[in-house]
């Protein structure tokens, strides 16, 4: 019988107990059935390097261990491709992890990546680069930039870094076409998602789905930062399913161009994503990555 090519590429970051998951994964997939094979990514952005390598050696199986940042990087070699990708969440959010309700409990995650059952989902693109959960350039991306130089992680790092970044955001002006609209507005927050969960069981798009051929788009427009902040904690505290004073949108495809001076602050997947250029044109790419989920869920 042909083994399954399998490999798990680990972010140590998101887990204090590598030794203890390697010898996880070791008992789950054994040796008769599987070739097993474990890497360590070692700095960012190399878990693209070590994804790659792993399509090259013509892996069935390519399992990203860590948070969405993790998945991302590992799942750029993918999309297109026959590989799937299985996920063992081990970051603070696990927005994507929890939108296919692949569950934290590291033994759980690993009995689903065995049993081996897929879903293809749509992905967003930007210029060369994918996303798998969300993009953003509002005060969300201005957030992440905050939480990623912080020494604090987890929720309460998530909570200093959302003040601070409430107490000094400047809105930028951008110009977005998409659905034969062209308008010019003044975001406090831009974000396009292909799934429902941004994190921690928070969602400001509840009705994101990855696999209907559509990414939703949630804005605001011209409101001061102060009514938009009282109206999410509001809308917060009821759990309605859509936020007043936010604009929501299906698309699948949209131009952005930026109109002032204000520099561009990106985030794709809650990384901050590096363009230069002025205007940037955003896709949605039809179902094109296997995704290994439980197998109640078909979203």
């Amino acid at each position: 019988m042909k083994k399954n090519k399998i490999f798990f590429i680990i972010n140590p970051l998101h887990s204090k107990g590598v030794k203890k998951l390697k010898n996880l994964i070791k008992t789950k997939f054994k040796s008769d059935k599987y070739d097993l094979n474990i890497l360590i990514s070692e700095y960012k952005g190399h878990s693209i390097k070590l994804a790659k390598k792993a399509v090259f050696n013509k892996a069935n199986i390519v399992v990203a261990c860590g948070g969405d940042g993790t998945i991302n990087e590992v799942g750029q070699s993918l999309v297109n491709t026959t590989v799937l990708l299985g996920v063992i969440p081990l970051g603070s959010g696990n927005g994507f992890a929890r939108h296919f309700n692949i569950p934290r409990n590291i033994n759980y995650a690993l009995n689903i990546i065995s049993e081996n059952f897929s879903t293809l989902i749509d992905v967003g693109k930007i210029n060369k680069t994918f996303f798998f959960s969300n993009f953003g350039l509002g005060i969300e991306a201005r957030f992440i930039h905050e939480y990623s130089n912080k020494k604090i992680r987890g929720l309460k790092g998530y909570i200093i870094s959302f003040f601070k970044t409430i107490s000094l955001y400047k809105k930028q002006k951008i110009e977005i076409e998409f659905n034969n609209v062209k308008k010019i507005i003044f975001p406090f927050l831009f974000l396009i998602s292909n799934t429902s969960q941004q994190g921690y069981n928070f969602s400001i798009t509840p009705k994101a789905r990855a696999n209907n051929g559509k990414l939703e788009l949630v804005y605001s427009e011209n409101h001061s930062l102060l009514v938009l902040f009282y109206n999410l904690i509001i809308s917060l505290l009821i759990k309605i399913k859509h936020f007043q004073l936010l604009k929501y949108s299906d698309l699948n495809k949209i131009s952005i161009t930026k109109i002032n001076d204000a520099s561009f602050c990106l985030q794709i997947d809650g990384e901050i994503l590096n363009l230069s250029q002025k205007k940037i044109f955003l896709e949605l790419v039809p179902k094109s990555l296997k995704v290994i989920v439980p197998k109640k869920i078909l979203n």
